[in-house]
């Protein structure tokens, strides 16, 4: 008897030991923000001999965190100023329209996609992010005698925060006008980051790539 107490004491240690371990690792991979950005497609516009060249830039959103993007639009158009864009008002006056639509900003999880919170294109580039995952508690949940390097997983869980968005690019000054569509995503991921923190870097890194078409 008193070696299977023996037995099933050293089961339940290890298995605090090795959840405490994965715990640790994760403080020292996620302990500074690490960060993805992807586009669903590639965009490629036709040559246009002619400086400098103008666009009509048009930002929209669909979520419910107005508060967390309002910033985008100058960040964009700031991107795009600093490769000798000309920002216009005026779209017929525009040699490129840039639309884009925020569908989304906050905590990954399935759900956006399955529940479709997230479709079209930013599906695509949300898909391609490599965004990590907290396998918290899976070890500690199936042994009760990991309490406590379940405690050390629980306090170092990984958050990733997400934005995706839809974008649009019309070629105006062609004969006849050509329009490209494609999805932008990027993820940011520390331990308990919140959206608000990565809302930031996210719009930077989302913003950065969509100037990049141009």
């Amino acid at each position: 008897m008193w070696r299977r107490m023996v037995y099933g004491g050293f089961l339940l240690t290890l298995v605090a030991v090795l959840v405490g371990c994965a715990a640790t690792e994760r403080v020292i991979d996620y302990s500074t923000m690490k960060t993805d950005v992807k586009m669903d497609r590639s965009v490629f516009l036709q040559p246009l001999a002619k400086s400098p060249k103008t666009i009509y830039l048009e930002v929209k959103h669909t979520t419910n965190r107005p508060d967390l993007i309002g910033g985008f639009h100058s960040v964009l158009a700031s991107q795009l100023q600093s490769k000798g864009y000309v920002l216009t008002n005026d779209p017929n006056a525009a040699d490129y329209w840039l639309q884009t639509n925020i569908r989304y900003i906050g905590i990954y999880n399935d759900k956006i996609i399955k529940d479709g919170i997230i479709t079209g294109a930013a599906v695509g580039a949300l898909s391609g992010l490599a965004i990590a995952r907290s396998a918290a508690g899976v070890a500690g949940g199936a042994l009760v005698g990991g309490a406590l390097g379940v405690g050390a997983d629980v306090a170092t869980r990984t958050k990733t925060q997400v934005i995706a968005v839809d974008v649009r690019v019309s070629e105006r000054s062609l004969p006849q006008p050509k329009d490209h569509r494609c999805g932008v995503a990027a993820s940011a991921t520390k331990i308990w980051l919140t959206t608000e923190a990565a809302a930031p870097t996210l719009v930077q890194l989302a913003a950065q790539q969509i100037a990049g078409i141009f």
